[in-house]
């Protein structure tokens, strides 16, 4: 099963380890909103409607429709449409949380190459593993301990 982080506007993580219907309402419900599925008046389906409460906003339709009939189906189905669409203003942003390790190892990476030891790095770089960070930072680490006896840290 995926699961997901959230992070707010900066980048800054607000949760991980979501369920795609957890992430979803992590985004929804971001800066004051609420949200809603509603069953459409004109077609078979389910689809969702948001809020500003804090601006004192009426309920809006948004553009995430499931035609499913059943309402868990759609809120599944719906759920995904949201955690996979482009970042909306104002609300949170979705990662797998495979893809976020990998955005926190690139920000690891680059913070911390100018305090590696500079013969452990251009060794790492000969490996053709080298291209993953996550396994770059691991590589990096285990090295470092190995030839200094304590652990690199960028703190």
């Amino acid at each position: 099963m995926t699961t997901y982080t959230i992070t707010d506007h900066d980048g800054c993580e607000i949760a991980s380890g979501l369920t795609v219907e957890q992430a979803a309402d992590e985004i929804m419900n971001s800066d004051g909103r609420q949200w809603c599925l509603e069953k459409d008046a004109k077609f078979a389906g389910w689809t969702a409607w948001s809020r500003q409460e804090v601006a004192n906003r009426p309920w809006g339709k948004t553009v995430f429709y499931s035609a499913n009939a059943d309402e868990a189906s759609a809120l599944a189905d719906i759920s995904e449409q949201i955690v996979d669409s482009e970042p909306m203003r104002g609300h949170y942003k979705a990662f797998t949380d495979e893809q976020f390790a990998e955005l926190k190892a690139i920000a690891d990476l680059e913070n911390a190459a100018p305090l590696m030891d500079d013969d452990i790095r251009e060794n790492i770089h000969d490996d053709s593993r080298a291209f993953d960070p996550i396994w770059f930072m691991a590589e990096y680490r285990r090295r470092h301990a190995e030839k200094f006896g304590d652990e690199f840290s960028v703190a």
